[in-house]
């Protein structure tokens, strides 16, 4: 298995080039660390589809407002997963600085972005209603 990812890896819209600025917040706020829990997960993880880098133009294709996490206005956000999402979220809390992780346990996601100014968990529903819960109510969920 290779353990490290490609900047091609985490963008939706493979028509666009990917701009220099958001090429360097890929790898270094989500390629870096994540290879970090990819190498010692040791089982492959994805970014899910359509989570990573979404040009604005794709969002607001998609009736969206543009201003997602995803556009990386600012660090951007990611949608991990892998088969034990469970010890996925362990390693994405051990070896990232990511400050809001929301859990999806029916959708088998995680949603990972730098949005608060400190660490906040979330277990959310599929249609994206997050509740603010602890890493233990998290655990039992997934």
């Amino acid at each position: 298995m290779e353990n490290y990812f490609k900047i091609s890896e985490l963008c939706i819209d493979k028509s666009k080039d990917v701009p220099q600025e958001i090429a360097d917040k890929l790898l270094t706020y989500h390629i870096i660390p994540m290879n970090k829990v990819r190498f010692e997960l040791d089982e492959p993880i994805f970014c899910s589809q359509n989570s990573g880098w979404r040009p604005r133009e794709w969002e607001l294709s998609r009736g969206r407002s543009g201003n997602s996490e995803h556009t990386f206005i600012k660090k951007g956000a990611i949608d991990w997963t892998a088969e034990d999402l469970k010890r996925l979220f362990e390693l994405i809390l051990k070896h990232t600085k990511y400050t809001r992780i929301a859990v999806y346990p029916s959708a088998r996601f995680i949603h990972c972005d730098y949005a608060s100014t400190y660490r906040k968990l979330f277990l959310s529903t599929n249609a994206s209603k997050w509740t603010e819960a602890t890493e233990e109510e998290i655990l039992e969920k997934i």
